[in-house]
């Protein structure tokens, strides 16, 4: 059985899939209606899928596209995830648990699959999520800030300063010396501030507590951090085939 994943969020839309041969990324592209078509023309053009799972915490008019498009091409309904009370080993600390993103639990699924421990995930897109989850598997709750992008976009749009929107991960210089400069370092260290200080927090509480870092921006901020952590590629993808795994199981 061949299983598309998809997963729908704010800037990007990717895919994999996921057989008896275990996981495998597909692509990517961006979460635009109009990319849809060249989507499935292109990237998709060929697969021929048994399920299709879907995690969208985007734009839900991409998520009613994609299932009716998916529908007339391969006349498989697409299955969108949500999010539980509990399942893969994990318990949501959310009282109302289809409140906390599809992306972020299947994120902490795949890390703590990973690690079999206490696990710190960082997910960094166009939001930087925190999540955390203990050795027994209970999530203990998360933080939400904007991204590199969106913190600079905000500041943009909220005064008369001009700037290019950019990030440079090789800067070391504590302060800037130019707007453009103080804007990026302030960024960074708005950042990785956060995380760092979150996780010299709960190495106190959670001692030997792994950092994993995914998305798009994970280098950028593993470079600025003191603290040891793991860059993981597509975990949402990871966490929703061993979801849908466990799903067929039952």
């Amino acid at each position: 059985m061949i299983t598309l994943l998809i997963d729908i969020g704010n800037s990007y839309l990717k895919w994999g899939l996921d057989s008896a041969q275990g996981f495998e990324f597909g692509g990517v592209c961006k979460s635009d209606p109009v990319l849809l078509e060249s989507l499935f023309d292109d990237q998709l053009n060929g697969l021929i899928p048994d399920k299709i799972f879907v995690s969208c915490v985007g734009n839900r008019d991409i998520w009613q596209i994609f299932f009716e498009k998916a529908k007339s091409k391969w006349q498989v309904e697409a299955e969108l995830m949500k999010t539980p009370q509990e399942g893969g080993g994990i318990y949501n600390a959310y009282s109302h648990a289809e409140k906390l993103g599809s992306d972020r639990w299947a994120v902490m699924v795949a890390a703590f699959e990973k690690k079999k421990g206490s696990v710190c995930v960082v997910s960094c897109g166009t939001a930087v999520t925190l999540d955390v989850v203990n050795t027994e598997g209970l999530h203990c709750g998360g933080l939400i800030i904007p991204g590199y992008g969106l913190m600079q976009g905000c500041l943009q749009r909220g005064t008369y300063m001009e700037f290019d929107i950019d990030f440079d991960s090789s800067a070391r210089r504590l302060l800037g010396q130019s707007t453009e400069t103080c804007i990026r370092q302030g960024t960074a260290i708005a950042i990785s501030g956060m995380v760092n200080s979150m996780i010299e927090q709960l190495q106190t509480e959670l001692p030997g507590i792994c950092l994993i870092l995914t998305g798009g921006d994970a280098n950028v901020l593993q470079s600025q951090l003191v603290h040891e952590s793991n860059v993981e590629s597509n975990l949402v993808l990871k966490g929703m085939a061993i979801i849908y795994r466990a799903h067929v199981a039952n």
